[in-house]
């Protein structure tokens, strides 16, 4: 998703997260060459996920870039860089939340996968360099 985007920033941040290399950090991330990394994947996941729900994009469609976009949401370091955006005041006459057409698309998929594989779906941190199936779902609530 990155490499395709040409941000490289934004594709060494995909890796990091992966292989659970990425920690944010609330006193650093702002202003940093992660902030803008992660705002760029999270950005393009938000737009891809807008047009799913305009009906642009079908679910196959969003099959395409499922892994990578399940992957970076259910990271428990994004997690946290959510809860930081929940509690930081924007000062916007919008009730909605930063990446919000993400985050609910995220949240829709995690459900139909649970709908679909009720028993192989673990919400504890999973080991490093494991697939989705053991994914880090703690903070999300879907």
């Amino acid at each position: 998703m990155a490499e395709r985007a040409g941000n490289s920033d934004a594709l060494d941040l995909l890796y990091r997260i992966e292989y659970q290399r990425y920690q944010f950090n609330e006193e650093t991330f702002p202003g940093s060459r992660d902030e803008k990394a992660l705002d760029a994947l999270l950005h393009s996941f938000s737009h891809i996920a807008t047009l799913y729900q305009m009906g642009t994009f079908t679910r196959r469609d969003l099959a395409l870039i499922e892994y990578d976009f399940l992957r970076v949401y259910c990271d428990e370091e994004v997690q946290k860089y959510f809860a930081f955006l929940d509690r930081t005041p924007h000062g916007l006459p919008t009730a909605e939340s930063d990446f919000s057409s993400y985050r609910q698309v995220a949240q829709e998929l995690i459900a139909e996968y649970r709908r679909k594989h009720p028993s192989s779906f673990s919400v504890s941190r999973r080991p490093k360099g494991a697939g989705l199936g053991a994914g880090s779902l703690k903070a999300l609530g879907a």
